[in-house]
């Protein structure tokens, strides 16, 4: 072969080297392209429904009654003193810790198997978190699994004994319900491991932002509002006043709301208080909601340097008599 048609063979299979490259990249970047799009498009959607549910639950809570001069407050004035209670803590050789082991009696999921004859039943899990059957549903409470109520891993109050109920050995939910956003009642590493459940968030005005930080999707929470009600599956939820405060850091006190709330079937109504100190609000919450199967009135904490955001036992007796328990 002579130099001439060697080099226009190479020139020839250059040219068909370079038409077939050139066919291939404008049949796959465009694919490409709109794959990567679609993605860009989709995640932009995401991010403004995402938006506008912050926006809508900001609105909300911007115009509810109980939001006053940039924080929610309470219908009564609040005194606490808690110079005075961390100086007798201090100093005083008051028992505060148990003596010995707290007895508790151990669950697993099958204890839930088989729905409660008298078609409500609640179990206590420690503090706060209660779970509530009703009506074929069940509906979780203050969901606390840490080992501290705090920011931190290494202070801060600890607590008495292990769950009884493991967060591996939960049964199915049918919502979550947070009263409010204090560390003994709202627990990062708990909500992380329901979020991952897919479940419905019911809580009050404010808390949502916390709750999708931790990793609840935006679309699986609901915010409520004191008196307001939401159903799920024939069972009423309702939203009531409380007395207490809130808050996860120094400067963001009051910035979200507290409350109690009302579990409600056509068979039974059962009222949890999360955190409150007494207050004239029970009697209309009997009122209005009463007579009660079972009130869960949170008796914890109390102490004389803070009588208007816990109850004490005496107090939470009265308390039950006004909600007709």
């Amino acid at each position: 072969m002579s130099n001439s048609d060697f080099s226009r063979e190479n020139n020839s299979r250059r040219r068909f080297l370079n038409s077939f490259t050139a066919l291939s990249l404008g049949t796959f970047l465009p694919a490409n392209r709109s794959k990567a799009s679609a993605q860009v498009n989709m995640q932009s959607a995401t991010e403004d429904a995402a938006d506008a549910a912050r926006a809508a639950r900001l609105a909300r809570k911007l115009a509810s009654p109980q939001w006053k001069d940039g924080k929610f407050r309470n219908e009564l004035p609040e005194i606490t003193r808690f110079a005075q209670a961390f100086t007798k803590m201090i100093f005083s050789r008051r028992q505060t810790t148990p003596d010995g082991e707290v007895p508790t009696r151990k669950r697993s999921k099958a204890d839930f198997a088989t729905a409660p004859v008298s078609g409500s039943r609640v179990t206590w899990l420690g503090h706060s978190t209660m779970l509530i059957e009703m009506a074929g549903l069940r509906f979780l409470t203050d969901p606390v699994w840490g080992e501290r109520a705090s920011p931190v891993s290494f202070a801060g109050p600890r607590r008495f004994f292990a769950p009884p109920l493991s967060l591996g050995e939960l049964p199915k939910l049918d919502a979550v319900i947070v009263s409010h956003d204090h560390y003994d009642h709202l627990c990062r590493d708990t909500i992380e491991h329901l979020a991952k459940l897919k479940v419905p968030f019911i809580t009050t005005l404010g808390v949502g932002d916390r709750l999708e930080k931790m990793g609840v999707h935006h679309s699986l929470i609901q915010e409520f509002d004191w008196w307001e009600e939401t159903h799920i599956a024939g069972v009423k939820l309702a939203c009531v006043p409380a007395r207490h405060f809130s808050g996860r850091a120094l400067l963001d006190r009051n910035t979200t709301l507290w409350s109690g709330w009302v579990f409600q079937s056509q068979q039974h109504r059962i009222y949890f208080s999360g955190d409150t100190a007494y207050f004239p609000g029970f009697k209309e919450i009997g009122d209005r909601y009463g007579p009660f199967d079972v009130v869960a009135i949170e008796s914890a904490a109390y102490n004389s340097a803070w009588p208007d955001v816990h109850i004490g036992p005496e107090q939470a007796l009265q308390a039950c008599l006004d909600l007709k328990g």
